[in-house]
């Protein structure tokens, strides 16, 4: 009886069970990697959407200018609304326009951290009590979420008292030294602060954001709103 070569019909099936089961077992392992491997690439670009929505806010916020508006019979005075839960200002450029000054605000909303703008050239009647609604109402962003917000301003008590204790150089007066405010109104102060800082709180975990604002060109401001002729 001649020897048999090769593999039996048994030997065969056994081989190919085995050899679908790796398969199988492959298989299942990869789509997994592949599903987490997605998850991983969605909140990596998630993470930079929302890092770069935050930088973006935060040189819209440093962009902060005097821009001059008439607040009733009062004379022209810089725009800029701090509180405690929110700051409205005028800003140089536009997340969604550029170079183009708008007005925004930023703040809490059904704990989400929102911001707004309007291009300032569409704005036709200014009153600051409603602008924020009507800023939210045209372009709003849901920035991130946030159970609570508190925000505080580096300032002078007032502009004048700055320029006097500049041009005095003299030591500076408790009263008239800047310190941290919870509210800031340009209207009363004619000046703008020198630094915002944002508190986002979630539960156990805190972050303080720093924005400091570039654009105080006071003698500027003094000029055009009648305080000096030089």
């Amino acid at each position: 009886m001649a020897k048999q070569h090769g593999l039996t019909l048994i030997e065969m099936l056994i081989a190919i069970s085995i050899l679908s089961g790796i398969i199988m077992l492959a298989g299942t392992g990869y789509s997994q990697y592949v599903t987490d491997f997605n998850k991983r690439d969605q909140r990596f670009y998630a993470d930079l959407s929302a890092f770069q929505l935050r930088s973006a806010w935060q040189d819209q916020l440093g962009a902060a200018f005097h821009y001059l508006y008439q607040a009733g019979t009062d004379n022209y005075v810089p725009l800029f609304v701090g509180e405690k839960n929110g700051v409205l200002w005028a800003s140089t450029r536009s997340i969604y326009k550029g170079d183009q000054p708008v007005f925004a605000w930023i703040g809490l909303q059904n704990k989400k951290l929102v911001y707004c703008e309007q291009l300032i050239n569409d704005i036709t009647a200014l009153d600051t009590k409603v602008l924020q609604a009507q800023l939210c109402s045209k372009n709003k962003i849901e920035l991130e979420h946030v159970e609570e917000l508190s925000l505080r301003y580096y300032s002078w008590p007032g502009l004048y008292d700055r320029f006097e204790v500049v041009s005095d150089n003299l030591a500076i007066p408790a009263d008239k030294a800047p310190r941290w405010f919870e509210s800031v109104n340009a209207k009363d102060t004619k000046i703008l602060p020198q630094w915002v800082v944002l508190k986002l709180k979630n539960g156990e975990d805190s972050t303080e954001i720093w924005v400091w604002l570039e654009n105080l060109d006071l003698q500027r401001f003094l000029y055009f709103s009648g305080s000096t002729n030089a």
